[in-house]
Parts: structure tokens; C-alpha cells; sequence
């Protein structure tokens, strides 16, 4: 432990303690984004309101995951619940501050961050929409492919080539399960999603992103089978969350070694 923390200069330590004060303010508006996405309300202007009674909420009422708890999950107003979906970001634009903050290296926290907190606000919408929209999936796609050439080691031809083969890989796995069942197993938006995977990590991540989203795809299934939710193969399932999940844990970890 203690040369985890000497390995930080002390400038280090300030952008890590602004990182984790700024990361519950960030998740709570990629919240408000997630839950007016593909609605038609407007996201930059007009104040927070509640959206059963449509009353103004106080500045008391906005602060991030303190005023969920202290409000039970309720309007104070008239008491309608609030959708859990709101904590749950807040709370993982946190889980994500902290995993950037001290599981990769210094000049990779505020990158890791970035990436995360796309990955959560696209897991957060795929969740309520079953949507993954390109204007969220391809700029992270060409952000990918521009951290190769940020890089300066003459690594973005791993960056375009994972970008390619994820995307085609992908595309032949939802064309196949098509073709098989006669349904669409994987959207468009996963597809994509997988690309900027390898976009962002090269050729050789990908099949440690795609074992991390099914396992963890697996689990929430048992975990709702185990709840008593009725399973079926035609129970719709957003993949997005489970494939964000597994794009972060890799990048965290790194790809899973094969030897």
C-alpha cells in the first residue's frame, strides 16, 4: 500500500481529488441525459423538474446521490418515485473516478474517465431504450483510432485494424444469429460499440471484451431467473450495459492473457 501512494506526486493528488469531487456532478447530469434521450426534450436549457409532477426542483433537490438517499428515491413534492436509474449513474460515474484515479497510471486517469463515463451514459440509455445511438458510438469509434495516432509509437494500425475486426466480427455474429434464429440477436449500436473496443484497444482485446460481456450478461440473467422474472430466448436483454462493462474492465485490466 505504500508504494501505491508514493508513486503519486503531490500534483497527482490534486487532479485525483478533483476527478473524484467533479465525478458525482458528471453523473448526474449523464443521468438527465439518459433519461431524456430520444424523448425530444431539450438537455442543455430548461431547469431540472420532476417528471411526474413537473415542478422546478430546489437546488436541495439536485445534489448528487445525497439527495436521492436523503429524499428516499422520492419527489418531495408529490411523492412519486424517482427512477433508480438517476442513483445508479451517479453512483457509477463515482465507481468510475475511482478505478481512473488508482488502477491505471497517471496520464491515462483522465482518458480512462472520459471513456468510462461514455461507456455508462451509452450502458445507462441501451438500458432504457435498447438503443445505442451512432452519436455517442462512432465518436468514441474515431476517439479510439485518434488516441493511436496520439499515442506517437506507431501503434494506430492496431488501433484501426481492432477497429475493423470488431466491427466485422460483430456484424458476422448478428448476421449469423439472424440468419439462424430469425431475429436479430445484436443491434447496429452493438456492433459499433464493439468496433470502438478494438478502436481503443487493438485486435488482441477483443476477445477478452466479448467474454467479459457474456459472462456478465450470463450473471444478470441467473440473477433474474433467481428473482423469479420469467426467461425466455425471446426475453429482450440490452446488451449495451453488459458490453460497456466488459470494453471498461478490459481496459482497466487488460486483455486476459491466453498462455
Amino acid at each position: 500500500m505504500e508504494n501505491l501512494f508514493t508513486a503519486y506526486t503531490s500534483y497527482d493528488v490534486l487532479r485525483i481529488a478533483a476527478l473524484i469531487v467533479i465525478s458525482p456532478i458528471i453523473g448526474s447530469f449523464l443521468g438527465l441525459v439518459a433519461m431524456r434521450w430520444g424523448s425530444g426534450e431539450t438537455i442543455v436549457h430548461g431547469r431540472s423538474r420532476c417528471d411526474s409532477c413537473g415542478h422546478t426542483l430546489s437546488a436541495s433537490s439536485l445534489i448528487p446521490i445525497i439527495s436521492f438517499i436523503k429524499s428516499r428515491g422520492r419527489c418531495a413534492y408529490c411523492g412519486a418515485k424517482i427512477p433508480p436509474l438517476h442513483l445508479a449513474v451517479e453512483l457509477g460515474a463515482v465507481a468510475v473516478a475511482l478505478a481512473s484515479a488508482f488502477m491505471v497510471p497517471p496520464h491515462l486517469m483522465w482518458i480512462t474517465a472520459a471513456l468510462g463515463w461514455v461507456l455508462l451514459l451509452l450502458a445507462a440509455i441501451d438500458f432504457r431504450t435498447y438503443l445505442l445511438p451512432d452519436a455517442l458510438t462512432l465518436p468514441l469509434l474515431l476517439a479510439g483510432i485518434a488516441l493511436g495516432f496520439w499515442r506517437g509509437d506507431g501503434a494506430w494500425p492496431m488501433h484501426v485494424t481492432g477497429a475493423v475486426l470488431g466491427w466485422g466480427g460483430a456484424f458476422l455474429l448478428a448476421f449469423s444469429y439472424r440468419m439462424w434464429r430469425g431475429r436479430d440477436g445484436l443491434g447496429g449500436g452493438d456492433v459499433k460499440l464493439f468496433s470502438a473496443a478494438g478502436a481503443w484497444m487493438g485486435p488482441l482485446a477483443l476477445p477478452s471484451v466479448a467474454l467479459y460481456s457474456a459472462l456478465t450478461g450470463l450473471l444478470a440473467v441467473l440473477v433474474m431467473a433467481m428473482r423469479g422474472e420469467k426467461i425466455s430466448n425471446t426475453t429482450m436483454l440490452p446488451f449495451g450495459p453488459f458490453l460497456a462493462l466488459g470494453i471498461f474492465a478490459t481496459w482497466i485490466c487488460g486483455p486476459l492473457s491466453l498462455l
